[in-house]
């Protein structure tokens, strides 16, 4: 047994890094935030700690222990191809595809108004309706599989395979042609997607290029530097979201971290940037004008325009924030609410699945039930979950991966999940760390990308894999037995370590 310091310690942490990042990731949704949800309101406290007690011992000890198995136990090097299917033609190929396919996706998600997709689940139906087939198909598969394509870029790039300097210039260039669109996309629209990014480029580093961060310090130093460029991007991205939902357009003053929506739009009306667009700015003067006819109506004095204009503000942009953070990331809020009515009427034994999965042969062979479902928000298993258990209707809600599985089958569906999300950890995981092969990376950074978004319910995570692998699987030929020359990026440690 090796003895216990610190560079050991970085050692098995880098070894299980996607399995560290999945727990850390579910953990917060399944544990960390239902805990201060039930510390905050005191709410069905006994269902929630026996939901908790259950994600632990049926789902997270499942994953764990799969993952395990598959670092310790299961061999690769028969998958480690040498035959390389295209070579360095295949390598630019990839790099020139992926140029285009994140052009093609700007100019269609621009051209119908959804590169801002701050629009309400409404406005994102129907434009996503109006769509032809072919500009929907590139809208939706380039925002699913961006990260796995851009890290499998950054893999190639930072692999020991030898095409020439300028070759590399060239692949560089259009990788990064790639990577900065996405990355303003997701800045602006989702905070998540924002931080999957960052975590799967980090995971690639720490796994093709060990011995850049081999070491103790280097490693702590990577860990709060990518706490605080989390921290700071979420910050920006989420004034971004609101600095464009409120005034139209953004403000150099929104890559302040520190800057809130309030500020950051009475800057705007104060200097008359975005004139004559602001969304929001007709809604604040009927608030300010409904406050003077409250004030005259009273009979009370004292508040100027000023001050009406600025509490009119702030309904204003009260207006537009969400539930608290302790509400919104608690993922067994769904299982707890249904927990009762489920023990009375019954699981759902796969009904809640039925028209998430059916919703694909609706769209060629049943178009008015397609548009009924689109049109109704009803194509998430939640919706029904909610609208049997509690008799509600909802467009969405907190979920988790774990949300359908468990309204469908109970606690045999927590484990299950829990063996299937271990297994594509354990293979994702065994891959990166020890495949030489660039194109089996490829497809266990989509692995990777898939389940490391532990927020959305089980069944999407099935289809998700299934539906855009077509995109993933052409991208790993065209860079099948690309070669990893692990004894040049491998620490020395870690390939003693070697299961």
């Amino acid at each position: 047994m090796s003895p216990i310091t610190p560079g050991n310690v970085v050692l098995a942490i880098r070894r299980r890094a996607v399995l560290a990042v999945y727990v850390g990731i579910a953990a917060m949704l399944l544990i960390f935030f239902p805990v201060l949800y039930v510390a905050k309101t005191g709410e069905l406290v006994r269902t929630y700690v026996y939901l908790i007690s259950c994600c632990v011992f049926l789902f997270f000890v499942p994953v764990i222990l799969i993952s395990e198995f598959w670092l310790r136990k299961v061999r690769i090097e028969e998958w480690n191809s040498r035959k390389e299917a295209f070579g360095k033609f295949g390598v630019l190929l990839f790099f020139a595809a992926a140029f285009v396919f994140c052009c093609g996706f700007l100019y269609v998600s621009i051209s119908n108004d959804l590169f801002f997709r701050r629009i309400g689940f409404e406005g994102l139906v129907r434009n996503s309706l109006a769509m032809p087939l072919a500009d929907l198909a590139i809208h939706r598969t380039f925002m699913e599989v961006a990260v796995t394509v851009v890290c499998a870029g950054l893999a190639v790039l930072l692999s020991s395979i030898r095409f020439g300097s300028s070759r590399w210039i060239v692949c560089a260039a259009l990788w990064l042609g790639t990577l900065l669109p996405y990355f303003a996309f997701v800045l602006i629209n989702n905070r998540f997607q924002l931080g999957i990014l960052e975590l799967c480029l980090v995971l690639t580093v720490l796994y093709i290029r060990p011995g850049l961060l081999g070491g103790f310090l280097p490693f702590s130093a990577l860990i709060a530097c990518l706490i605080i460029f989390t921290w700071f991007s979420i910050r920006v991205a989420e004034n971004i979201r609101q600095e464009i939902y409120l005034t139209g357009c953004i403000d150099v003053r929104a890559l302040n971290p520190f800057e809130t929506a309030y500020h950051l739009y009475d800057a705007h009306v104060a200097r008359g940037v975005c004139r004559g667009i602001s969304f929001k700015k007709a809604q604040i003067k009927d608030l300010v004008k409904e406050g003077e006819s409250k004030e005259k109506s009273e009979g009370t004095t004292g508040k100027s325009v000023v001050d009406h204009y600025h509490e009119a503000l702030r309904l204003a942009i009260d207006s537009e924030v969400k539930r608290p953070l302790v509400e919104r990331l608690n993922g067994l809020a769904l299982m707890a609410d249904i927990t009762g009515p489920a023990a009375t009427k019954g699981w759902g034994m796969g009904r809640f699945w039925s028209n998430s999965v059916l919703l694909y042969y609706y769209y060629f062979f049943d178009r008015e039930k397609y548009l009924s479902i689109k049109t109704g928000l009803a194509t998430n298993p939640k919706v029904y979950e909610v609208n049997y258990y509690l008799g509600e209707k909802i467009k969405d809600r907190e979920s988790s991966v774990l949300s359908d599985i468990y309204g469908n089958f109970s606690f045999p569906g927590i484990l299950f999940a829990g063996v299937f999300v271990g297994c594509l950890i354990g293979f994702s995981q065994k891959v990166l760390l020890r495949s030489r092969n660039v194109g089996l990376v490829v497809l266990a950074l989509f692995v990777l990308e898939r389940v490391l978004y532990a927020e959305k319910e089980f069944i999407t995570l099935v289809l998700d894999l299934i539906k855009f692998s077509p995109v993933v699987l052409i991208s790993a030929a065209l860079l099948w037995g690309v070669g990893i020359d692990r004894h040049k990026t491998a620490d020395h440690r870690d390939a003693a370590a070697a299961p």
